[in-house]
């Protein structure tokens, strides 16, 4: 058994690191603005990580994809700089400002 810092430290070496070093390159470049962008890519990771073991189970795949998608994209237009439009999800889930099959 690793133990949960070993696999913590086999986590941020390899399938997390592209992840945090294109959060980093977008606070570097003015794309997030973000205090504590290890925080944020931690939490973005955490949520695919937690959509990858819900899927299995889902009865439709296609709807869990597409609504963890648009949670995820409201998550950081949050941390865009400017106008900072409050986004939320209406009735049908649907998070306002996010097409869906955009990805």
């Amino acid at each position: 058994m690793l133990g949960s810092k070993r696999s913590q430290e086999i986590d941020e070496a390899y399938p997390m690191a592209l992840l945090m070093a294109s959060m980093k390159a977008l606070k570097r470049d003015g794309e997030l603005v973000c205090e504590d962008i290890d925080l944020l890519g931690r939490m973005v990771d955490a949520m695919i990580c937690k959509v990858g073991l819900m899927l299995p189970d889902a009865d439709d795949q296609t709807t869990l994809k597409a609504r963890c998608h648009d949670i995820i994209v409201a998550l950081l237009e949050r941390f865009r700089p400017g106008e900072r439009k409050k986004t939320g999800a209406d009735k049908s889930g649907q998070v306002s400002g996010i097409k869906r099959g955009d990805y």
